[in-house]
């Protein structure tokens, strides 16, 4: 039994915190401001982006994040959580200028 709980553990370790990136804080989100932040001022304060992507004339950076619980890899106890997925997406909208136009952020979780 002892040898069963150690290979559930040593399964279970690399899962801890599994995600990808890093979430948007809110106070950082909240200070970008529209039609004065510029983009190289984004990045300085964000990082890099997840991706970057072109409309018209318009710069759109996005950043996303994810985070599994490990209780989510559990059979029937992930049932149980109340909370196994957090993701988090955020699209700030650049104008030919440069300057931050539009800024949308949503976070989603799962769970019971």
């Amino acid at each position: 039994m002892q040898s069963i709980k150690v290979a559930v553990f040593l399964f279970m370790l690399p899962l801890a915190g599994c995600g990808s990136s890093t979430a948007v804080e809110a106070d950082k989100y909240q200070s970008l401001i529209v039609g004065k932040t510029t983009m190289a001022e984004t990045i300085a304060a964000l990082g890099q982006p997840d991706t970057r992507s072109y409309r018209n004339d318009d710069v759109v950076l996005g950043y996303s994040a994810m985070r599994v619980s490990p209780i989510a890899y559990v059979p029937i106890a992930n049932m149980l959580a109340e909370e196994t997925v957090r993701g988090q997406f955020c699209e700030l909208t650049f104008s030919k200028a440069g300057t931050l136009k539009d800024k949308f952020c949503e976070e989603a979780r799962a769970g019971h």
